[in-house]
């Protein structure tokens, strides 16, 4: 016999996202964009795939449901909120590593995968 109870939301696993919000063409946003297009290329395992760039100068109200303080950042989210960030324009290639790094673990293993 099968449990007739419907899944919800909460048994469903997370989705998660890299999203890199930025405020139009300002230099430290078009920094981020670039640095981030190279390490996507260099990790070559479809990271840029599960990418969304949101301009928040035309969605300010995107910074207020993220939480994020400043731009650019960088951010991996699930459906919620944002998991983890990363502020800055991504110069510094060893922290954007890591961080993508962490990213490919959480969509990996959402379920074992701590929030931080």
């Amino acid at each position: 016999m099968t449990d007739p109870t419907p899944p919800t939301d909460a048994d469903r696993p997370a989705t998660f996202r890299l999203v890199l919000l930025v405020t139009g063409d300002a230099p430290r946003s078009l920094r981020a964009r670039s640095n981030l297009k190279q390490a996507l290329k260099t990790m070559g395992d479809g990271a840029a795939s599960h990418l969304d760039e949101i301009d928040l100068i035309r969605e300010p109200a995107t910074a207020i449901h993220y939480r994020v303080f400043a731009t650019p950042a960088l951010l991996w989210a699930d459906d919620d909120a944002a998991v983890s960030v990363l502020y800055g324009d991504l110069s510094d290639d060893a922290a954007l590593q890591r961080f993508l790094e962490e990213g490919r673990a959480l969509r990996a293993s959402p379920a074992q995968a701590e929030r931080s």
